[in-house]
């Protein structure tokens, strides 16, 4: 997740967005996550992307990595102030190829 805030700052310095990182510099060794690491960090990168994508200029991105101490959980959120999804379209959304 960091990795792909890094390769995302030029972007978004070219459109005054204030994007940053929250979460722990390493994920513990048992709370990693099994995958395909290309894949998850593509996943990471579309999500990041979009957020920029559609966050009108001097807004903010954050990417957050959080990890439940008692469940090892790892939760991945990508917030920012961008308009939304229109209420009509959110049942599309989920649509293969739906944009």
């Amino acid at each position: 997740v960091r990795d792909a805030v890094e390769d995302s700052v030029t972007r978004a310095l070219d459109k005054s967005i204030d994007l940053g990182y929250e979460g722990p510099e390493e994920v513990p060794r048992s709370c990693l996550m099994p995958g395909n690491p290309t894949l998850l960090g593509e996943l990471v990168r579309n999500l990041v992307d979009n957020a920029i994508h559609y966050t009108p200029s001097g807004g903010v991105v954050t990417a957050r990595v959080l990890v439940d101490p008692f469940s090892g959980v790892q939760v991945l959120q990508v917030e920012d102030n961008g308009p939304g999804i229109p209420a009509h379209e959110r049942g599309l959304v989920l649509e293969p190829f739906y944009r």
